[in-house]
């Protein structure tokens, strides 16, 4: 008798299993553990032994962190193939996020140097460009959180034993989009925030 353990994809429940001693007649798989010193000498001697004692059956061999990775390999590129989108719908938010920040920025230059005239500081001015910016970043992620919540909830039901969606993934997400925000429309705003009001009230 032993503990349970998994024997198949974490897909599936643990289910009974039987084992059993067999005749060297009979035996045609086992299981080593060995070392990572000198492996191809190791599977000589484990070949040698294999044709002594079960020459009737062909001697083949596989690393078990070879199988596992083949077990788990439709994940694996589940989990590339999402990231090279997200970079990618990334990138093109980026580009979208600095047009509109550039934008925004020249439609709202006679504002801009009217309320520095007035006494408005670079501080003051960029806070008020950047609130248009992080209240649609901010509805952006509230609509995005849920369709991702479920959605990751219903991919890890496909397995038996699963953990719970972490509430601290979307925060960090959230953090990390509006860095990534800052950054990309930062410049421009700081641009537009130092720019002299004399000329661009002359340019109008």
């Amino acid at each position: 008798m032993v503990k349970d353990f998994h024997f198949a994809p974490l897909s599936v429940p643990i289910a009974p299993l039987g084992m059993s001693v067999l005749p060297s007649k009979q035996l045609y798989r086992i299981a080593l553990k060995i070392r990572s010193t000198d492996i191809p000498k190791t599977l000589d001697d484990i070949q040698s032994a294999w044709r002594k004692y079960a020459s009737f059956y062909p001697f083949q061999f596989a690393f078990l962190d070879d199988t596992l990775d083949a077990t788990y390999k439709k994940e694996q590129n589940l989990a590339e193939g999402f990231g090279y989108f997200t970079l990618i719908a990334v990138f093109i938010a980026g580009l979208g996020l600095f047009g509109l920040s550039s934008y925004s920025a020249e439609r709202r230059t006679k504002e801009i140097s009217i309320r520095k005239v007035l006494g408005a500081g670079i501080p003051q001015i960029v806070t008020l460009l950047a609130r248009d910016f992080s209240r649609w970043i901010a509805v952006a992620n509230l609509l995005a959180a849920p369709v991702a919540y479920f959605a990751m909830k219903a991919w890890l039901r496909t397995f038996a034993y699963r953990i719970s969606v972490p509430l601290s993934a979307f925060i960090i997400s959230t953090v990390l989009v509006l860095a990534a925000s800052a950054l990309t429309v930062g410049r421009q705003l700081l641009k537009a925030a130092a720019a002299d009001p004399a000329t661009s009230l002359r340019q109008e």
